[in-house]
């Protein structure tokens, strides 16, 4: 009976702490994956390796590599709540031969504050500004505008955000797009914000603008990590822009990533063969545009 309790007890922790990730905070692990980037390479794990307490920082940013996918991630922080607690379990034994049911009360709550509490607790961004951001990235406008009719956004990000969702949606037009789009530093408040508005300015044409929002992002990272969706569009706008060198250089360090590698090789096609951009139906129309337009790097 005691064996089947236990078991029953893990399998509940573990679906405990997947539903918990994944229908409640799928935003968070994917604002957690955007700011780790794990890079298989000698010279990226030495270099870790050499810091004080590199491994754990290493083995944080493994992890965090596989929330790319939320429901990978939660199936992830799932097993390893159970393997806590088992180890947890398994000391208590060592120390001593007495294992009440507090000692299993005890084991869940390490579990759950290391694979629930600690990472809900991410230096990205507001809560808000991590659900608007997304759903954009799954190119959701519909849910964003409906979101934002429930309650307004307080964010300039998340605001801008809702206004290029109209716009996706024909609810605006393109003149209105522009002439409502706040612009100041101020809406680069933080990592979130800065993500957010380089997607926006890249689905508006200004290349210069997403490239210095995606810069801005990156560059808080703590720990000087580098981040996949950073550099992947720094790639996109080093290769609208003509910078085929810079291009290359994000290139092969996204080559040696898990979830980017694949992206990576189709684009550096691209990089290697210039008079293809032209013909790419999202990247030459940014082009054209960026060509056309005034430089508003510094805007």
């Amino acid at each position: 009976m005691s064996e089947h309790l236990s078991t029953l007890a893990a399998v509940a922790l573990g679906l405990g702490v997947f539903c918990f990730w994944f229908f409640g905070y799928p935003y968070i692990l994917t604002a957690r994956e955007q700011s780790a980037l794990f890079i298989w390479d000698s010279a990226y794990l030495s270099d870790r390796l050499s810091m004080p307490w590199g491994w754990l920082s290493l083995l944080s940013t493994f992890v965090c590599q596989f929330f790319n996918h939320p429901l990978v991630g939660a199936m992830l922080l799932a097993a390893l709540a159970v393997a806590l607690a088992a180890a947890v379990c398994w000391l208590w034994r060592l120390v001593t031969p007495r294992f009440p049911w507090s000692a299993k009360l005890l084991a869940a709550a390490v579990a759950l504050f290391v694979t629930c509490w600690l990472p809900l607790h991410p230096s990205e961004g507001t809560d808000e500004e991590m659900a608007y951001d997304y759903l954009m990235r799954q190119g959701r406008w519909q849910q964003i505008c409906e979101k934002a009719q429930q309650q307004p956004p307080q964010s300039l990000a998340c605001q801008n955000m809702v206004r290029l969702a109209m716009f996706q949606l024909g609810q605006l037009s393109e003149q209105a797009l522009f002439e409502g789009l706040t612009s100041s530093n101020k809406v680069l408040a933080n990592r979130a914000s800065a993500f957010i508005m380089s997607d926006v300015y890249m689905n508006m044409g200004m290349v210069n603008m997403s490239q210095r929002a995606a810069f801005e992002a990156m560059e808080s990272i703590e720990d000087y990590n580098k981040s996949g969706r950073a550099l992947k569009r720094l790639v996109e706008t080093s290769l609208i822009t003509g910078q085929y060198e810079v291009c290359l250089k994000y290139i092969s360090i996204l080559e040696h990533t898990l979830y980017y590698h694949v992206w990576a090789q189709r684009i550096r096609h691209l990089a290697e063969h210039p008079e293809l951009v032209a013909e790419h139906p999202t990247y030459g129309r940014c082009r054209q545009m960026y060509q056309q337009t005034k430089d508003v790097f510094f805007y």
